[in-house]
């Protein structure tokens, strides 16, 4: 953002304008570190802190004051390759946003290897394509400055954001990826030699049939099982961490008749319930609902007792998939259909088994 403020104009009566514009930028970078950082810390739980030193090399460091060696560190981490084979079919899929056992290991080998190759051919060309162009700038002033700024800046984004992280996940390879390609065009736009040329417009087309029929076999392998799934609703039973986008009627139903079991019905009159992926749309109008995910689930952090934890917090009580419960928990619970719930200011509200 601060390359493209300064470069969007030139004249006197434009540097003002700029120098407030970055400063703005500047500024609500700032206050996001910070904000980030703080809510990382937040409630200075030392598992929690463990959990996210896990995930990202830069977090303890930079909060801590140890800039020069997390810096060097951050260095050393860089790559490229994890962002790629991400962006490729796995067997067992992170998370299992997607079926698993859909292909095979040689399969997605294949696959890696020759988006691996293609991404190494295109930035061999883009690093050819910027060393020209800024020889040719130095020593002529002739090439479009412009140009040459943005794709090293856009490159240095990418490779910024992929620095810190010890662990990826699909969700950066898709910021990464198109980060460096959108870099990588700006730098093909500059005028170079004709065999550079000939070869990226060579590249280009090879790259374009090479994507269509990455998509149709990602499509062959992953979308009958998707197909099968879209007459799901509620949690997906093969992908347990995604959830069905239609027949939603049928989940608030169930959603519904055990939160009248317990008398936890009416949304509004409720406190710091806690809900999942499902769960949550029927009680958006709650106050203050938490998420399953940071009481039972893996980003709990010390909460060793869950029921002590709500009844500090208030909570009216529980409405989860059953699945997602503690055994203890569940046999206290009243459940309809596949979901669970648990009054904890009523317990005499319980109905019993």
């Amino acid at each position: 953002f601060v390359a493209c403020i300064i470069l969007a104009a030139k004249g006197k009566r434009t540097i003002l304008p700029r120098a407030i514009a970055v400063a703005a930028v500047c500024y609500a970078g700032a206050v996001s570190f910070r904000y980030w950082t703080e809510r990382l810390k937040c409630p200075d739980d030392p598992v929690s802190a463990a959990r996210f030193a896990e995930h990202n090399l830069g977090f303890t460091g930079l909060t801590d004051g140890r800039f020069v060696e997390t810096m060097a560190a951050l260095v050393q981490n860089l790559r490229i390759a994890p962002f790629v084979s991400r962006s490729s079919p796995e067997v067992i899929p992170p998370s299992y946003w997607l079926p698993a056992n859909q292909v095979d290991y040689s399969t997605a080998l294949i696959f890696v290897l020759s988006q691996l190759s293609t991404w190494l051919i295109g930035i061999t060309i883009f690093l050819l394509f910027l060393a020209i162009s800024a020889r040719s700038w130095l020593k002529y002033r002739d090439r479009p400055f412009s140009f040459i700024v943005l794709a090293t800046m856009l490159i240095g984004v990418a490779l910024a954001w992929s620095m810190p992280l010890l662990i990826i996940n699909p969700y950066e390879s898709i910021f990464v990826l198109p980060t460096m390609m959108i870099g990588m065009l700006y730098a093909s736009t500059i005028k170079t030699g004709t065999r550079l040329t000939l070869a990226l417009s060579a590249f280009s087309k090879f790259t374009a049939i090479i994507g269509l029929f990455a998509c149709l076999f990602t499509w062959w392998f992953f979308g009958p099982a998707l197909v099968d799934a879209s007459d799901e609703s509620g949690q997906l039973q093969k992908q347990p961490f995604s959830v069905a986008p239609f027949h939603f009627d049928r989940t608030r139903a169930d959603v519904v008749r055990a939160s009248q079991a317990c008398k936890l019905d009416d949304p509004q009159s409720q406190f710091r319930m806690l809900v999942d992926d499902v769960t949550y749309f029927p009680f958006m109008e709650s106050n203050q609902p938490e998420h399953q995910i940071g009481v039972i689930g893996s980003w709990r952090g010390g909460i060793d007792d869950p029921i002590a934890y709500l009844r500090s917090r208030n909570s009216s009580g529980i409405v989860v998939g059953c699945h997602l419960l503690p055994a203890d928990i569940r046999a206290r619970s009243v459940s309809y259909g596949r979901i669970c719930c648990l009054n904890l200011r009523n317990e005499d509200a319980q109905p019993a088994k």
